[in-house]
């Protein structure tokens, strides 16, 4: 966020409270809790910031804003700060590439009694942006339904597996290939949310 700031040259306006469309990722390593049971805080953290070493850049590269890290997990916004076009494809993009990275990168922290993995999930919708917390310490965050609907499919997600809303897969089906799941009713949303798998072996 802050490479986006200086570029701005006008940090309020770019923080300023506003409404907007935005497409929001939630990755979410699995079997973490468990690991971290397990073994010892150097090992816990290193797991950590070995993934989030190798998703950091990836994050860039795909211009997505990093909103915060959730400990095993991160959440990443599209067309929020960074307004570059098709917000869709660059996040199912971003997710392929941590995907796929995930393993290699992630290698010397498994062992036959737990193996962590990663589930991703990605909606679009209009949220609030701006700051919030208090005086040292405040954060840029994505408010609204948009981020519940990517966290409850994250939390959907078995490992390998990337599930998407109705409405982003729809603006993408001409590039990345997909394939649609059965409705469900998703804690703390009042109605069924329709939802798709990403086919990683058949996108472009």
């Amino acid at each position: 966020m802050c490479c986006l700031i200086i570029a701005s040259g006008d940090e309020t306006k770019l923080l300023a409270p506003q409404r907007a469309e935005i497409v929001v990722l939630f990755a979410d390593l699995r079997g973490f809790t468990a690991f971290a049971d397990t073994n010892e805080a150097g090992v816990v953290t290193g797991a950590l910031n070995a993934f989030h070493s190798y998703a950091g850049p990836l994050i860039e590269r795909h211009q997505g804003t990093l909103e915060r890290f959730l400990g095993d997990g991160l959440v990443v916004l599209f067309n929020a700060l960074d307004k570059s076009p098709d917000p869709e494809a660059r996040a199912v993009r971003l997710a392929l590439d941590i995907q796929s990275g995930f393993r290699p990168n992630m290698e010397k922290f498994q062992d036959t009694d737990h193996q962590l993995g990663l589930g991703i999930g990605i909606s679009k919708g209009v949220a609030s942006l701006g700051q919030i917390g208090f005086e040292g310490r405040l954060d840029y965050a994505a408010i609204g339904t948009v981020s519940n609907v990517a966290s409850r499919l994250c939390d959907l997600a078995l490992d390998t597996e990337v599930l998407v809303s109705k409405n982003v897969a729809q603006e993408i089906q001409d590039r990345f290939s997909f394939v649609e799941k059965e409705p469900r009713l998703l804690k703390g949303l009042r109605l069924p949310v329709h939802y798709y798998q990403l086919k990683p072996d058949h996108s472009s």
